[in-house]
């Protein structure tokens, strides 16, 4: 019985360091990823990106999400319903270069909407 015991509180003390974050895992209606070949994203883009979604309608919420150590990050851009995501989507996507100046840029929407842009060649920075 009592390694029974045992065995239920280190599992239940195993499960409390797995509790989901919300914030952290919550799927984005658009999501704006900013690469880096070794030189940095492009933050003049991705602020540009930021300052549109924030000011735009059909927007609830913008997260910046760091993930790389060259400063590479993730805008994540939640709409204020399901149905106004396609509409934010192309008016982010104008704001996407034709060729990043430091690293790859992609923009990902609703329903497969994508579009990936390759950055300077590695080695041309």
């Amino acid at each position: 019985m009592r390694a029974a015991l045992l065995l239920l509180g280190l599992a239940a003390m195993a499960l409390g360091g797995c509790v989901s974050r919300p914030d952290l895992i919550a799927a984005c209606d658009v999501t704006v990823r900013f690469g880096s070949y070794g030189a940095g994203a492009d933050h003049v883009v991705a602020e540009r990106v930021a300052t549109v979604a924030r000011t735009d309608h059909g927007v609830r919420k913008v997260t910046r999400r760091p993930w790389g150590r060259e400063g590479e990050l993730d805008l994540c851009v939640m709409a204020k319903s399901a149905e106004l995501a396609p509409g934010v989507f192309e008016r982010l996507r104008p704001l996407i270069p034709t060729k990043g100046k430091a690293g790859p840029i992609s923009i990902l929407g609703p329903n497969g909407a994508h579009i990936e842009i390759a950055g300077p060649q590695p080695g041309a920075l």
